[in-house]
């Protein structure tokens, strides 16, 4: 236990050592990044088709502008959300940690937008996801929320495909069915664009997308066999059961 103002006060004067509240900060956070085991060296300039989910990631924020919130959903893409988004407010980025399960994110987006519909909120969400819990998009249809839905389309619940693989040493077939999601969005009046390769997600497209009120989606049919070794609940698990990774 510590006593939380010593603790805040020290931790400022540690972020102001390492520059963490200055513009410059992003410099230090890109060095770290670059230094992570988790990361795939080049990535903003990934050219691999399919869309691998890093080089989308980088594609988006670009593309959505520094003003964006954003808020992920539980998954494969959420490990990749949280080690390549770079958020530079507080509140510019949202996730259930806790209780959150599957679904939550796209609620939380929806959410954050009818608090502050000023400003984009863009929801990383997989198909699993929005499958159990798209219907949210009627809601920020109904109030002209600016949400952009970002649904990484793999057909398959990716994180507990992968963790099979590597706890179990094989996998049951734990596929989806392929969602067209750009049809789906545009059966609810939202304007929607499919993704398959680097470069297609664009400041020019969002804009395209996000001209009028309302919500928009994007449905990225990226690679799903990439992934993020070392960084997911296998990982923790294979540590306290002091089996370890098995690749």
């Amino acid at each position: 236990m510590a006593d939380v103002g010593a603790f805040s006060s020290h931790l400022c004067e540690v972020a102001l050592q390492l520059r963490l509240k200055h513009l410059s900060a992003h410099k230090a956070r890109e060095e770290a990044v670059c230094e992570s085991p988790f990361d795939f060296p080049g990535y903003a300039a990934d050219t691999t088709f399919p869309i691998a989910p890093h080089r989308a990631l980088h594609d988006l924020q670009t593309a959505v502008g520094p003003r964006a919130r954003f808020v992920t959903d539980i998954g494969e893409h959420m490990l990749f959300a949280l080690h390549y988004l770079t958020t530079r407010e507080a509140q510019g980025f949202g996730i259930h940690l806790g209780l959150g399960s599957m679904g939550s994110g796209i609620g939380s987006a929806v959410g954050r937008a009818l608090a502050d519909p000023s400003r984009t909120v863009v929801c990383i969400c997989g198909d699993g996801g929005m499958q159990m819990s798209g219907a949210e998009i009627l809601v920020a249809v109904k109030h002209k929320l600016p949400v952009l839905f970002a649904v990484f389309n793999d057909s398959r619940y990716n994180m507990v495909y992968h963790g099979y693989r590597q706890q179990f040493g094989r996998t049951a077939a734990w596929s989806t069915p392929t969602i067209n999601f750009v049809a789906w969005a545009q059966g609810h009046g939202v304007p929607a664009r499919r993704v398959n390769r680097p470069g297609e997600i664009t400041p020019a497209l969002v804009e395209q997308l996000m001209r009028r009120p309302g919500p928009a989606l994007l449905d990225i049919r990226h690679n799903a066999n990439v992934r993020i070794k070392g960084a997911g609940r296998v990982e923790a698990l294979q540590q306290m059961s002091g089996r370890g990774g098995s690749e």
